[in-house]
């Protein structure tokens, strides 16, 4: 007995022994220019990175559909439910839904080598929901909505899961190696555990008699444009090369003798660049045997060059500098239809570089004035809202040569009584010393504060006011007041007197140093 107990023990260690050399292998492989294994097991970081990626800005899109109203042609507010995410299990797809059509450019795939569930929370307890359904994400915090989220649950056996939330509140995303993600745990606020009447209320599932009553006003106004034609088109585009631009930058870091930790990737504001920030280390159990460093950071600019074909180049981070010991140079290119040919490759790695290199600071506008505290305010220019792919003036309503940033983003729901633009001007403080600022738009009916951001996706900083403001339709002219303080001292005031707000046409604009 004591001899068969002994076979057993020495067996279960063989066993033991094996699962760990196999695993000591595959991470070998991965460290040593193996292709990245999507699709086997554990999700690779590449491989949740990009799942992540894609089904979040699903999500977030169907999202902000559920705040934008549109209106009808006799002035009244269509209902945005006529835009869905839809989510099928049984299939692992995700996509946004307008009038019956799926949009192609929000349709994704989930993990194929996860198992998935939807699962419906409210205060009261979990259960769960049919593998298809449909759902309206509404505008956060709004009482006609039940108190409930819904979570999209992916798993691989007891060891990893990858969850996506969503409801009338907030929403967010899990990933998790070692033990599995329970929608058990959503954490509700006091606020949201009060008690909603169920009559006066409105689930985000949709029911299929809902649907189907939906269906008779399908093609009664315009379906959902989530984006204008060529900004659709650019995401088209990337969305075609997006999985192998993970791809290759795993396998370029793994010929490399590293593997991935953690990898980011931000698209710019009109889809034709991204970036991407990554870290990497060595793992294995012969990684101490390698040459080459035992970490590193990156960050890649990644432009499209057109016909498909993207180029990405190693760069200094613009607003987080990375130790130089630890950063890693990387260069190349990418198509979404197959393998750049040999003979292409030195025109199109040129020209990525000339694109790159063109990024350089705006030249100083003609419209500033300095303040005696040592402050320089400077007006760039104005555009309608969304101001992506329209002309900017100047205050004087000259054309601007450029754009000052690229937004497609409508601020604030759209009315046929007013007109929307959005207004860039910089102020240029002392290096040294805090300062406060003070300003105001005459006239104005409405305004918005949102981030921009540079072709890259990264946020612009750097004194830049990227306001946003209402007028009635009518209005013609606006009056810019602005005070700043250095270090609690007194405020300098400068009035940026009559700006115009129709294009090609002067009002007047002056500049009027002094007090308020």
């Amino acid at each position: 007995m004591a001899k068969q107990a002994k076979y057993v023990f020495l067996l279960l260690a063989a066993v033991l022994a094996l699962a760990v050399w196999l695993r000591w292998l595959r991470d070998d492989a991965a460290g040593s220019g193996g292709a990245p294994a999507w699709g086997q097991g554990e999700l690779e970081v590449s491989e949740w990175g990009y799942y992540m990626s894609r089904i979040s800005s699903a999500i977030d899109t169907a999202r902000s559909l559920g705040q934008r109203p549109e209106s009808s042609s006799q002035g009244q507010a269509r209902d945005s439910a006529c835009a869905y995410l839809v989510v099928d299990t049984s299939r692992k797809e995700l996509w946004i839904e307008s009038d019956g059509r799926i949009l192609p450019e929000y349709h994704t795939d989930l993990p194929p080598s996860m198992e998935w569930k939807l699962y419906r929370s409210t205060p009261d307890g979990t259960t769960g929901l049919p593998p298809f359904g449909r759902f309206r994400l509404p505008l956060q915090d709004n009482n006609r909505f039940v108190r409930e989220r819904v979570s999209l649950l992916g798993t691989q056996g007891r060891r990893e899961s990858l969850c996506f939330s969503f409801g009338p509140d907030t929403g967010g995303s899990h990933y998790t190696q070692g033990s599995v993600w329970s929608p058990q745990s959503i954490n509700w606020s006091s606020s949201l555990k009060q008690a909603v009447s169920e009559e006066s209320s409105q689930s985000i599932i949709v029911s299929d008699a809902e649907y189907e009553k939906a269906k008779a006003q399908f093609g009664a106004a315009d379906s959902v444009q989530v984006e204008p034609a060529a900004l659709r088109e650019n995401r088209a585009t990337w969305m075609r090369a997006e999985k192998r631009l993970y791809q290759e930058i795993d396998r370029r870091i793994s010929m490399q003798g590293l593997r991935l930790w953690e990898l980011n990737v931000t698209c710019g504001p009109d889809y034709t660049a991204a970036s991407a920030t990554l870290r990497a280390g060595r793992s294995g159990v012969l990684s101490a045997f390698r040459d080459g460093p035992p970490s590193a950071h990156v960050y890649l600019q990644i432009d499209s060059l057109g016909n498909n074909v993207w180029y990405a180049k190693s760069a200094p981070h613009p607003l987080r500098p990375m130790p130089q010991r630890l950063l890693l140079d990387m260069e190349f290119l990418i198509s979404a239809t197959g393998q750049v040919p040999k003979k292409d490759r030195p025109t199109l790695l040129a020209e990525g570089r000339r694109r790159q290199r063109e990024i350089r600071p705006q030249s100083p506008s003609e419209w500033r004035v300095n303040l005696p505290n040592g402050v320089t305010i400077e007006f760039i220019g104005l555009c309608e809202n969304p101001s992506g792919g329209r002309q900017w003036w100047g205050p004087d309503g000259s054309p601007l040569g450029f754009a000052p940033y690229v937004n497609y983003e409508p601020y604030g729901m759209q009315r046929e009584d007013r007109t929307v633009y959005e207004i860039a001007w910089r102020i240029h403080a002392p290096e040294q010393g805090q300062s406060s600022i003070h300003s105001s738009f005459e006239g104005t009916v409405g305004s918005y504060g949102r981030e921009v951001h540079d072709r890259y996706g990264n946020r612009i900083f750097g004194g830049l006011q990227d306001t946003g403001c209402a007028f009635d339709r009518s209005r013609e002219t606006t009056t810019l007041k602005v005070g700043v303080s250095v270090d609690d001292g007194p405020f300098a005031w400068a009035t940026l007197k009559n700006i115009s707000l129709v294009p090609g046409k002067n009002q007047g604009f002056e500049i009027i140093p002094g007090e308020e």
